[in-house]
């Protein structure tokens, strides 16, 4: 931490009477509790014993006074060297006196049940070493801070103990105020918020005679967070001090790169402003998360042989997990990321790379999920985006951000035609639409305007390929709910026709479609075992000349079995309400038709298949009828075969 805040530190700790208690204020995640248990400790340890207690989810009064005892304690028997030894058995005694207690009488086992914290007398020194309390997490005790506050009172003034209170008051002065969302109470009205604000700032000037807000030096935190990082991995763990450096540039300046670097790097003072001025989400605690979670995916990396530095990858992860920890970006289950990206850039102006940055590892943030064997796709797909050699495949699997304006300008034009065309994958649309609307946010003028008419008309394209192929790239990018506020109707338009392809279970049906088709032409009767509890939106005019082409081909004995199969799988389609019924009787009267064809080409003498035939067709008379009915009156519940 800065030493100008480690100075008033030791100098409240120092004075002989000081006049009240110190509090220290910043924000969650800055190093408060950093700063005193380790620096201040460490500086003090010759003179003073620091005894820090936890007020976190303290809910009475009685539990605080408490606290400060046992911690008290347990400071003077870790002094005298035998915390190890003295401290359990002095628990196991209150132990025994209590199960002694239950069997005697009232009035001794209420004498003997006491905890014995209560006969001890607190002194300001243990040994030759003064004792300084500290009370940390104020604004997360349960307990009213006014009330607190009074405990903590009597230690600083009546007591005359070294007292110092750590506190995001920030929030806690919101909180008191009923302007915090977290505590916010409708009930309560404006003037007795106000009141209690009032009562709190009262009480404070009484017992605190001094409030220092903490200034960081993250610089120190974070080689210290690095240090102390526990991992049998001794490659990950050189891995992180060997970049030391640029993540503490994080910290500064957003920057990923050592100072020098950075002096020599060709930005404009424009973009320097910018940078200097980026809100960065500073806290300690998320970037210590962040390294931690980043070791499985730098071994999932390393185990797929990525080539370029590691380090980059790194970066990208913490950038875009303290992000997310501070509430910049979010996620929703409906709709995913689209902006986040965006927002990252914005906090770290030029310096965040989101190709570093994968869904996968945005699941893993957002939501703790972690699938390797999508990962590994999404990875190989990483390492073939790196072969993209011509300034239209630049173009169409960059972000914006990671384009250089030749490419954009070459490639763009192409891209766009290809789009028109109904040419680019469903993930491609998405990312198209994404730099679009960035180009559009950010004043950034694309070589050419947008036909969004001819845009949908390509994703209807690119839809109608997909049902008839059932096959789509799984890396399916989406965009956050909250975010969809930011496209315009034109760009939201073209989004949501691939929104509600994908969610409204179409791929499925398409792939459940494509299953059947290629089951049909290699084994008749596996395609009905293997595709029976499958979904399907309905039977087609390609179904119908498949099952019929596969009914003429097989012995009279798998005629007979196909022909229940058929009742059964598709007798049932037939009246589920998923099913698209006018496409279904288009395929049904196609089955019929082609089977009255296939019928008049088989032999007198060949009775059996004859009557077979005449079955599978008596079959289809009577589903066509059902739909038929089913459609002209809605009737949901008419039976079928």
């Amino acid at each position: 931490m800065a030493s100008s805040t480690l100075d008033e530190l030791k100098y409240y700790c120092e004075q002989e009477n000081p006049a009240g208690a110190l509090m220290l204020t910043g924000e969650w995640g800055s190093g408060k509790t950093y700063l005193v248990d380790s620096i201040l400790s460490k500086a003090l340890e010759e003179t003073h014993i620091i005894i820090r207690i936890s007020l976190f989810g303290i809910s009475s009064i009685e539990a605080a006074f408490a606290a400060v005892k046992q911690a008290w304690l347990e400071a003077c028997l870790e002094n005298a060297g035998k915390i190890g030894a003295a401290l359990p058995k002095i628990l196991k005694a209150k132990d025994d006196i209590a199960n002694m207690a239950k069997t005697l009488d009232s009035t001794a086992g209420a004498v003997l049940s006491v905890d014995i914290t209560k006969f001890i007398s607190m002194s300001k020194r243990i040994g030759d070493k003064k004792i300084v309390l500290v009370f940390d997490d104020l604004e997360r005790c349960r307990v009213d801070p006014v009330d607190l506050l009074g405990v903590i009172n009597e230690y600083c003034e009546n007591q005359g103990l070294h007292t110092i209170i750590i506190s995001n008051e920030k929030h806690l002065l919101q909180r008191e105020s009923g302007t915090g969302s977290a505590d916010k109470d409708d009930n309560v009205d404006s003037g007795t918020k106000q009141s209690k604000a009032i009562r709190y700032d009262e009480i404070k000037e009484k017992v605190v005679c001094r409030t220092i807000e903490i200034v960081s030096d993250y610089d120190s935190a974070v080689e210290s967070i690095i240090e102390k990082y526990a991992t049998e991995d001794n490659a990950y763990k050189q891995f992180l001090k060997g970049h030391i450096t640029e993540l503490q540039n994080l910290f500064s300046d957003g920057i990923p790169m050592t100072n020098d670097e950075f002096g020599e790097a060709s930005l404009d003072n424009e973009k320097l402003a910018e940078i200097r001025a980026a809100h960065n989400p500073h806290n300690l605690r998320s970037f210590r998360c962040a390294i931690q979670d980043f070791h499985r995916v730098y071994c999932l990396l390393n185990s797929q042989r990525i080539e370029e530095p590691l380090e980059e990858w790194l970066y990208a992860f913490v950038m875009f997990t303290m992000a997310a920890k501070a509430g910049i970006i979010v996620d929703s289950e409906r709709y995913g990321t689209f902006f986040s990206d965006v927002e990252v850039s914005r906090i770290y102006p030029a310096f965040y790379k989101d190709k570093y940055m994968l869904n996968f590892e945005k699941a893993w943030v957002f939501h703790g999920r972690w699938d390797e064997s999508k990962a590994i796709a999404q990875i190989q797909n990483y390492k073939e985006k790196k072969k993209a050699a011509t300034p239209y495949d630049i173009v169409r699997t960059y972000s914006l951000w990671n384009i250089n304006d030749e490419d954009l300008i070459e490639g763009f034009p192409k891209v766009l035609d290809g789009a028109y065309g109904g040419e680019l994958s469903l993930d491609d649309y998405i990312l198209l639409i994404e730099n679009i609307a960035s180009a559009r946010i950010h004043k950034i003028e694309l070589p050419l305007c947008v036909d969004w008419e001819k845009m949908q008309a390509g994703v209807e394209k690119q839809i109608e390929f997909l049902e008839q192929s059932g096959e789509d790239a799984f890396g399916h990018r989406l965009t956050g709910e909250n975010n969809m506020e930011r496209l315009l109707p034109e760009e939201r338009e073209v989004y949501m026709l691939i929104h509600e392809f994908r969610n409204k279970d179409r791929l499925m049906y398409a792939k459940n479609r494509k299953d059947f088709l290629d089951l049909l032409e290699k084994d008749c009767e596996l395609a009905f075992v293997k595709c029976q509890n499958k979904r399907f939106r309905c039977f087609d005019s390609q179904m119908a000349d498949a099952v019929a082409r596969g009914f003429s081909a097989c012995k009279n004995a798998e005629k007979v079995t196909l022909l229940s199969d058929f009742k059964k799988m598709w007798g049932n389609r037939a009246q589920s309400p998923d099913t698209d019924l006018e496409k279904t009787l288009e395929g049904f009267r196609a089955l019929k038709s082609i089977l009255s064809q296939s019928k008049n080409d088989i032999a007198e003498a060949k009775q059996i298949a004859l009557s077979l035939f005449n079955e599978f067709i008596a079959i289809m008379d009577k589903l066509i009828s059902e739909v038929e009915d089913r459609i002209q009156t809605g009737n949901a519940s008419s039976s079928m075969v």
